[in-house]
């Protein structure tokens, strides 16, 4: 078994300190381990749900890789004196790990987003990466994993892929709670949850341009964008969620200089 990443616990959540690049070469080398494994990138909303949702603490539990995936998340952990190393946005995991992949013929699967729209991000991706080996795509029916044929469909067309890696667009916490669920079923070496990155690389949805990123304005950019579906995230959940941040990092200070 592979030597874990230390961490840095944010509002519960233990983030592993990598950045982008070591959580490449780590999720190359679930796929060369054969061991199910599940990568969940990290936002503020989700530290949100992970207090909420019990379901969605247990998938975190269950996770083999946490990872940042959201600027303030770096400001708290570096306030906390604990760093994070830096930024992994999960929106661009998918394509760098297609470059990876395409030359070593790891065989991966998309599994949801609308019809047809996984098949447009393998198409592009396959363009983009001479050999990429997309085994799969399929887009389960809205509601498909309370229904227990469809969900036993679902499941079975993955296994029948046998893919190498498995990302799925159902968008968080439900893709991180299925992949829980279902990854060592599966037997997939190794399962991520994308949200929206399948309508991004085909131009149905909007990513947050470079700036955006680099400035941790990604929030500002969507909310820009759909405020009516949206300010209920961002204006009081995520907002919710500074205050724990802000006594968590006040604690570590007072413990530190009554230890002085």
């Amino acid at each position: 078994m592979l030597p874990t990443p230390p961490t840095t616990v944010l509002g519960g959540v233990p983030l592993h300190r990598v950045d982008f690049e070591r959580t490449l070469d780590l999720m190359e080398d679930y796929v060369v381990e054969r061991v199910p494994s599940l990568v969940c990138t990290v936002n503020v909303n989700q530290l949100y749900a992970f207090r909420q949702d019990a379901e969605f603490r247990a998938a975190y539990r269950r996770a083999r890789l946490l990872v940042a995936d959201g600027r303030p998340l770096l400001w708290a952990a570096k306030a906390l004196g604990e760093p994070l190393p830096g930024h992994v946005p999960g929106s661009r995991l998918l394509p760098a790990f297609a470059k990876r992949a395409a030359p070593k013929g790891y065989r991966l699967f998309f599994l949801g987003a609308a019809p047809g729209v996984a098949e447009e991000a393998a198409q592009l991706l396959e363009g983009r990466n001479p050999g990429l080996n997309v085994v799969g795509c399929y887009s389960p029916p809205l509601g498909f994993e309370r229904d227990p044929v469809q969900n036993a469909e679902t499941i079975a067309r993955v296994k029948e892929a046998s893919p190498d890696a498995l990302f799925v667009a159902f968008g968080a916490p439900k893709q991180e709670k299925w992949l829980a669920a279902h990854l060592d079923e599966l037997d997939v070496p190794l399962g991520i949850g994308i949200g929206s990155t399948f309508d991004s690389l085909v131009s149905r949805g909007q990513a947050a341009p470079d700036w955006a990123t680099r400035n941790g304005l990604e929030w500002f950019y969507r909310f820009a964008l759909e405020p009516r579906r949206l300010w209920r995230r961002y204006l009081l959940e995520n907002t919710s969620v500074l205050p724990r941040l802000a006594g968590q990092i006040l604690a570590r200070r007072v413990s530190r200089r009554l230890q002085r």
